[in-house]
């Protein structure tokens, strides 16, 4: 389940090459935030809104989902992100940090764990769990939650999110990165499935090659329409195919 980010998965499963062999998938998707406009009815998802109501029928086939037809479920985006930390890194300096011992009167000097708790903070009020939240009512399967891929690469030519940029020429990415994936773990209800490492680079972003032509989110895998050109937040099907690969290994360790 997810939004516009789903659409990397979902490409990537119906090319034979790229899907793994040992799990079926179904997937439900809804746009940008369409997935908050849901309810458990009787052991079912259900769409509360006629837009959410459409995408369930566009993108899953049905109008009911029955949760106890499914083994697992994984929640992509929908708001858990890295962005989150661009307000912190601009306000805030924590040990880890380079130059976290200078005197900065623009940025307070909080510690690690106070750093990762707002990070979670704001993780946990995203639509991403809420969803889990919602399905975890209703199914005792496990609930795989996946942060939205970073940013591209090429967002380092572009004027979005100075702070995250500032963080890599400032050279703690690295340190923000993990400081993300640990607050992110503790913020997910159940599991937490990172993004793929090889995908990562200059420890914020993702790499360009996993962000290039990037798939937009349709009900027909086969009339492709791809990102703008400048898109900077969606992922390809090469990522799609190792998220999915990626969650093939955790399935078999939790079954």
């Amino acid at each position: 389940m997810g939004n516009s980010h789903l659409a990397a998965l979902h490409l990537a499963y119906t090319q034979i090459d790229k899907r793994p062999e040992g799990i079926a998938l179904h997937f439900l998707a809804s746009g940008q935030a369409g997935l908050a406009d849901i309810a458990l009815e009787q052991g079912h998802i259900v769409a509360t809104s006629p837009k959410t109501a459409a995408d369930f029928l566009r993108f899953g086939g049905r109008s009911r989902i029955p949760l106890a037809n499914y083994d697992f479920f994984l929640v992509v985006g929908l708001g858990f992100n890295i962005f989150g930390l661009e307000p912190l890194y601009r306000e805030y300096r924590c040990v880890g940090l380079k130059n976290w011992n200078r005197d900065e009167r623009k940025r307070r000097l909080v510690s690690e764990a106070a750093m990762r708790a707002m990070i979670a903070t704001s993780l946990r009020s995203s639509l991403s769990v809420r969803v889990a939240n919602l399905i975890r009512q209703g199914s005792d399967r496990p609930v795989y939650q996946q942060a939205q891929p970073r940013p591209s690469k090429t967002i380092l030519r572009q004027k979005q999110w100075p702070s995250l940029r500032r963080a890599v020429a400032r050279g703690d990415a690295q340190a923000l990165s993990t400081l993300f994936e640990i607050a992110a773990s503790s913020a997910c209800l159940h599991h937490y499935l990172p993004q793929p490492p090889e995908t990562v680079v200059d420890g914020l972003l993702t790499a360009a090659a996993f962000t290039e032509g990037a798939p937009r989110l349709t009900a027909n895998s086969g009339s492709l329409q791809q990102q703008p050109l400048d898109d900077f937040l969606h992922a390809n099907s090469a990522y799609g195919a190792r998220v999915l690969h990626q969650l093939e290994r955790a399935l078999v360790k939790c079954f």
